[in-house]
């Protein structure tokens, strides 16, 4: 009916943190005996995912294959497109283990003016990535969202393929942050880190916080190996469905001052609007639960080591009892003798369906 972890005897437990907690427990059935140690591995994702980027191109997008489509009328390229369409279920910290893409929904819209008709939807599973083939070569409008295996569908986004600037987005290659901008090439490469100590501390002062205050985050961008000023870029930074305070978003600026940003607040992601790739400040003033997704040194404080525990993990994956976002809390309840929870983690560890892992 209870179970003993760090000398600590509980009948429940509670579990906010996405990722994957390991703990090593004891059982005690009613008459206190109690089991062998055994280490349970328990996996968390309130997380929806994101589309990162919607591109198209022409069928016969080089003149060799032009050169082919003429010998072949049209047969080999053909005249029409090719949609990209790119997801990531990636939180700040790439550390935190999130259950992945399951699956790409998409539309595509024939625009004509205003107008838009849908001529082409569909479904992809199991990649981040799909190649969608078009045969209408007038301008269209791709929509496009993304589920992950815990089931979480995330929200629509649409792209007008116009001819005009292509707008591009890149995930940055540690990370589930996505800058996109009309400026941005398709092989630009960034990659985000911590502050440091003194830039952090110059930004605490400025704030009037501690320096150590877990209410601060700042992100360093590198780009292509050193930061560099950019044109106007839009970076989405994904958060998990328990973000409910009220935060702040802060950029630096050159004289060493800072500047609130426009920040929107949607299902998956906060999207901020950038002038410059200096550093960014997240700031959750007011609350001692602060998010720990959007922090990058995470460090999960549920692994210890109890002498003797068995080497093999036993999984229980745990669907969220709310996804409100005031309420993202999952409860782990023990209950049953010895002998009927040795049989469930038989019966656990027998699984080896991912998508079970993450129900």
């Amino acid at each position: 009916q209870r179970f003993q972890y760090m000398d600590e005897v509980y009948e429940s437990m509670t579990l906010k943190e996405n990722g994957v907690s390991r703990l090593p427990i004891r059982f005690i059935n009613e008459d206190g005996a109690t089991s062998t140690p055994t280490r349970i591995s328990i996996k968390i994702d309130t997380h929806a995912p994101m589309i990162t980027a919607i591109s198209e191109r022409e069928a016969a997008d080089s003149e060799w294959k032009k050169m082919i489509d003429r010998l072949t009328f049209q047969q080999s390229f053909g005249t029409g497109k090719i949609a990209t369409i790119h997801a990531s279920d990636l939180l700040m910290n790439e550390d935190i283990s999130t259950s992945g893409i399951s699956l790409i929904n998409y539309r595509v819209y024939r625009m004509d003016g205003e107008e838009a008709s849908l001529i082409q939807e569909g479904a992809q599973t199991g990649e981040d990535q799909i190649r969608v083939n078009i045969a209408d070569s007038g301008i269209h409008k791709i929509c496009a969202n993304a589920v992950d295996y815990a089931g979480h569908q995330g929200e629509e986004s649409c792209q007008l393929m116009d001819g005009q600037a292509e707008v591009v987005s890149i995930r940055a290659d540690n990370s589930g942050m996505v800058l996109s901008g009309s400026t941005l090439q398709s092989t630009d490469r960034f990659t985000i880190h911590d502050v440091n100590a003194q830039e952090r501390k110059q930004v605490a002062d400025l704030l009037g916080i501690r320096a150590e205050d877990p209410a601060l985050v700042g992100y360093h961008l590198e780009w292509d190996g050193k930061a560099t000023d950019a044109e106007l870029l839009h970076a989405s930074i994904p958060i998990s469905a328990k973000q409910s305070q009220p935060v702040l978003w802060y950029q630096k600026q050159e004289d060493g001052t800072l500047v609130q940003l426009e920040a929107q607040k949607e299902k998956d992601a906060y999207v901020l609007q950038l002038q410059s790739l200096r550093d960014i400040y997240y700031v959750e003033r007011g609350s001692v639960q602060y998010n720990e997704d959007l922090r990058l040194d995470q460090n999960k404080l549920m692994v210890s080591e109890i002498a003797h525990v068995a080497d093999s993990d036993t999984r229980v994956a745990l669907r969220p009892i709310s996804l409100m976002v005031s309420n993202a809390d999952i409860v782990l309840v023990l209950s049953g003798s010895v002998v009927a929870v040795c049989v469930l983690i038989l019966l656990l560890s027998g699984s080896k369906n991912r998508e079970d892992d993450y129900e």
